[in-house]
C-alpha cells in the first residue's frame, strides 16, 4: 500500500477571543514516502500547524477542513484509538520546543526509552545507542539527569529520540537543529539523513534554516501566510527561486548580504495577492487577482502572476 501522506485542500482556522485566525489556507501537497520534504517560511506562516494537523494535535478551538489521507485512511475522521496507533507506530514527531515536550519531573532515560519496543534492558540499550548517535557522548550520565540539568542543545537532541523508532514509516522534524552549535548540528544532520536514507521512511522537515533545507531535503514547499507559494525540487527552488518571497528569504541570509524584505503589514490583506504589500514586482493586476498555484516552465509550482 502506498505510504504517501496526501493533503488536499487543508484549511485550519483558530477561533480566538480576538477573532478568527486563518493559519492554513487551502493547502494541497503530497508527501512522498522515502523522500525528505522541507517546509520553509517565516514564523507564523503555518508550517507547524500543518504538522500538528497531520498528527491530530491541534487545540480544541481549531476548525479543520479538507483531507489528510494515509494508507487509505482519512486521518481527520479517524477515532482516537486509531490516531494513537498512528502516532506510535507510523508517524513520529520531533517536537520544536524540548523544554515543553520533556516532563520536568522525570529523568531523561525513562521518558525517552518508553518510545522503543522490547524489554526494559533492551529499551535502555537502544536508548543509549541512539543517544550516542545524536551526539550525547555520555548516555548513562545523561539518562540519569532531569531536563533542567541539560543545556538547550542537549534537550533538543533528547527529544530527537522520539522520532527514531524503527517501526515508523514517517518522521516529522520541527526545527530539529534549533539552538545547536556547529559540531552537534552536523551530528544531528547526519543522523536525520541516515534515518531517512537507510531507515526506509519519509520525512517532513520544518525549518527556518535554508542551508539545512538545501543540504537535507529532496523537495521543498515555501509557505507564506498559510499558503504554498512555491514548491519543487529543493536545490532548484533555492538555486533558482521564481517567487519574490523565496527570493526575499534567500536575500536576507548573511552570505547574501542580509537584505531585509519590506515589513509584513499588521492588517490582513484582503483580495489579490497576499504578498503584494511586500513585493518589489507588485503591479495593478496583483491587486485584483489572487494567483493560483500553477506549474511553470521550470517544472515547479509557483503562486505568482509575474513569476517569469
Amino acid at each position: 500500500m502506498d505510504r504517501a501522506i496526501e493533503i488536499n485542500h487543508l484549511s485550519v482556522v483558530f477561533h480566538t477571543e480576538s477573532g478568527q485566525v486563518h493559519a492554513v489556507k487551502d493547502v494541497s501537497l503530497t508527501l512522498k514516502h522515502g523522500v525528505i520534504t522541507g517546509l520553509i517560511g517565516e514564523t507564523g506562516s503555518g508550517k507547524s500547524v500543518m504538522a500538528s494537523a497531520i498528527l491530530r494535535m491541534l487545540p480544541f478551538y481549531a476548525e479543520v477542513s479538507g483531507s489528510i489521507r494515509y494508507q487509505g485512511m482519512e486521518i481527520l475522521e479517524a477515532d482516537h484509538r486509531t490516531v494513537r496507533d498512528l502516532r506510535r507506530n507510523h508517524i513520529g514527531l520531533i517536537p520544536q520546543n524540548p523544554s515543553e515536550s520533556l516532563n520536568p519531573a522525570r529523568r531523561i532515560l525513562p521518558q525517552t526509552a518508553e518510545c522503543f519496543e522490547g524489554s526494559r534492558r533492551e529499551r535502555r540499550n537502544i536508548t543509549y545507542h541512539n543517544m550516542e548517535k545524536m551526539g550525547l557522548n555520555n548516555p548513562e550520565d545523561t539518562g540519569r539527569k532531569y531536563p533542567f540539568q541539560l543545556s538547550g542543545g542537549m534537550k533538543q537532541r533528547a527529544v530527537s529520540l522520539f522520532g527514531m523508532r524503527e517501526q515508523l514509516d514517517w518522521m516529522i522534524a520541527d526545527e530539529p537543529t534549533k539552538g545547536l552549535d556547529m559540531v552537534v548540528y552536523q551530528q544531528v544532520f547526519e543522523s536525520l539523513q541516515t534515518l531517512s536514507r537507510h531507515g526506509n521512511r519519509g520525512m517532513l522537515v520544518i525549518t527556518h534554516d535554508l542551508t539545512l533545507a538545501v543540504k537535507l531535503c529532496d523537495e521543498l514547499a515555501v509557505l507564506y501566510e498559510g499558503e504554498i507559494v512555491e514548491s519543487g525540487k529543493a536545490k532548484e527552488v533555492l538555486g533558482y527561486p521564481q517567487h519574490p518571497y523565496t527570493r526575499g528569504l534567500l536575500a536576507s541570509l548573511p552570505q547574501n548580504g542580509m537584505h531585509a524584505m519590506v515589513a509584513k503589514p499588521l492588517e490582513e490583506v484582503h483580495g489579490g495577492c497576499r504578498f503584494r504589500p511586500r513585493c518589489p514586482l507588485a503591479g495593478e493586476k496583483c491587486t485584483g487577482c489572487h494567483p493560483d498555484l500553477e506549474e511553470t516552465t521550470l517544472g515547479r509550482k509557483v503562486r505568482c502572476l509575474r513569476h517569469d
